[in-house]
């Protein structure tokens, strides 16, 4: 893929490729992270999730408050990582900076989840007014899980795009789905290792989480920023004049 430029105008993000492997590397470099100020990670991830679930009451705008404080550990990552400093801040940048963008990604997806939900109760003639048996909810999430793949794809490092680099929405959705399905084989790495760690931290009584999920936002930044490769134009001192531009 070509390079696309950022609506900061030193830097341009290209696409890469990395190999099943890869997913082994990020845990480690999310875990470097996560390790190095590992209660104030704990605190805030868990005093987001708990305020999500009181969002959760709140239809729509609830969602879409929750979506963008998620959105915030991103920034979050960005800075602990470059800097080692941990800037509990950061998180509010989304609103701070790209309010409006991450509203209408946080929107397309909300229509996204609805319309593949309506498409896998279809199918699978799942009735949510009649009582359910874990059968009929087992065949309705895998259904459910296939019509939204794509999508999750187009979402998951939008909204690092959004406000790390300033790429407009639908760019954003479009680097985000084409990086993801680039990647789709070391994705679905990390993606096995992720249900295999969610199930081992629900065992004791879900305690596990309160490590995992700080865990799992540190290593999706380096996975962010380790696919979007970030790199700066430049023109030959030798020929300023000259309208060709190589990058570093």
């Amino acid at each position: 893929m070509q390079p696309v430029s950022s609506n900061n105008s030193d830097q341009q993000i290209v696409i890469r490729v990395r190999p099943a492997k890869a997913a082994f590397d990020w845990f480690k470099d999310g875990l470097t992270i996560f390790s190095q100020h590992k209660l104030p990670w704990i605190g805030v991830t868990l005093s987001l999730y708990v305020l999500l679930l009181a969002l959760s009451v709140i239809p729509v705008v609830g969602q879409i408050i929750g979506n963008i404080l998620l959105a915030g550990l991103f920034p979050l990552a960005h800075t602990a990582f470059h800097t080692k400093q941990f800037d509990h801040k950061r998180v509010f940048d989304g609103f701070k900076q790209s309010l409006m963008p991450l509203i209408q990604v946080t929107l397309v997806n909300m229509i996204g989840v609805y319309i593949c939900y309506e498409l896998a109760a279809q199918i699978t003639g799942f009735d949510q007014l009649a009582t359910p048996n874990v059968n009929d909810v087992y065949q309705l999430s895998m259904v459910l899980l296939i019509f939204y793949a794509p999508i999750l794809l187009a979402m998951l490092f939008a909204p690092a795009l959004i406000i790390l680099h300033k790429i407009n929405v639908w760019q954003a959705i479009k680097m985000s789905f084409v990086g993801g399905f680039k990647n789709s084989i070391s994705m679905t790495v990390f993606g096995v290792i992720m249900i295999f760690a969610m199930i081992l931290a629900i065992m004791p009584a879900g305690l596990g989480l309160i490590f995992l999920l700080p865990i799992m936002h540190c290593t999706l930044y380096i996975i962010f920023q380790d696919i979007f490769h970030s790199r700066t134009p430049f023109k030959l001192e030798s020929q300023p004049e000259d309208e060709d531009s190589m990058y570093v």
